[in-house]
């Protein structure tokens, strides 16, 4: 993943008995003719899903990064379809589609929970639109965790979405 090495470089390397493993093929549905590990980014999206989901969550927000090819919309189209299997259709509003940094994605989640208070979930394509995330979920403040040992730690706090009061997270301002 991410390397300037053509594919066609590598299989002649190993013509000539270099050993060769791809630790991460970026296309499952059309291996090499080399050893690899394929990643399936499309049913890690609908795994995530399918955890979103399992936890209750209904009303869940999409950050798409715009990097890495085609990586990001497999994830998004896999979760995608996990949640349409699962009937629920993506709310328009709540997909954005951003640039890859920890900064847009900070900023995408605090828009979403600014314009979109019913989301109790984020979907992040990539680690930095997730970090990003991460951190402005931190600015939500769950009453309910108000004693949670992670507060004295400095770790993000999060509102799980299920506080009776309030059913969503709140943005400190």
């Amino acid at each position: 993943m991410n390397t300037d090495i053509a594919i066609n470089d590598l299989c002649a390397s190993a013509m000539h008995s270099a050993p060769i493993l791809l630790a991460m093929w970026e296309h499952p549905e059309t291996p090499p003719a080399l050893p690899c590990i394929a990643v399936d980014f499309a049913h890690s999206g609908a795994l995530a899903a399918g955890h979103l989901l399992e936890l209750g969550h209904r009303e869940i927000g999409l950050l798409l990064g715009d990097g890495c090819g085609g990586l990001q919309d497999a994830r998004s189209n896999g979760f995608r379809a996990a949640m349409r299997e699962a009937g629920i259709e993506a709310d328009a509003a709540a997909v954005l589609q951003i640039r890859d940094s920890i900064d847009a994605g900070y900023a995408a989640c605090m828009q979403l929970m600014a314009n979109r208070p019913h989301l109790t979930a984020i979907f992040a394509t990539n680690d930095l639109l997730a970090i990003g995330t991460a951190q402005g979920a931190g600015r939500c403040v769950g009453d309910r965790h108000q004693g949670h040992p992670a507060r004295a730690s400095g770790a993000p706090r999060f509102d799980d979405g299920r506080d009776p009061d309030r059913g969503h997270c709140r943005v400190v301002r």
